[in-house]
């Protein structure tokens, strides 16, 4: 009997480090496993926080959509009183070259006259009919 357990003690010693092996390679498994379960459990709460960040974010856009909105009329609004000012201004100096015309003073009305061109194109059929009516 002795002589089976000297048999089985070299045995029995491999077979405690395999179990050992098995119980180290099963403790470095199992923080292996306890690391991945914090990161999804951090990915999984970021995941939950983006739809309020792009919530947040979109309301951030929409606001400044807005100002912009309100930016561009009052563009606008600039631009159509240039415009209606330099249509008063054109009006005006066609007035008055129209009345030097009528006191036959040439020089005068083609100054005002000239002068109110650019802002009413074509320059040259404007001049034309006013040369006709004031020969």
């Amino acid at each position: 009997m002795l002589a089976f357990i000297e048999q089985t003690t070299p045995r029995v010693e491999a077979i405690e480090r395999a179990v050992d092996g098995l119980q180290t390679g099963q403790a470095a498994l199992s923080a292996s496993l306890a690391s991945l379960q914090t990161l999804s459990m951090v990915t999984l709460g970021l995941t939950a926080l983006t739809p309020l960040v792009l919530g947040v974010q979109f309301v951030a856009l929409n606001r400044r959509l807005g100002a912009l909105e309100t930016q561009i009329a009052h563009l606008h609004q600039k631009f159509d009183a240039a415009v209606k000012a330099d249509l008063e201004t054109g009006l005006d100096l066609l007035r008055q070259g129209q009345d030097f015309l009528e006191a036959k003073d040439r020089g005068n009305a083609h100054s005002r006259l000239t002068d109110a061109l650019p802002l009413v194109p074509p320059h040259h059929e404007v001049l034309q009919q006013v040369a006709r009516q004031y020969p």
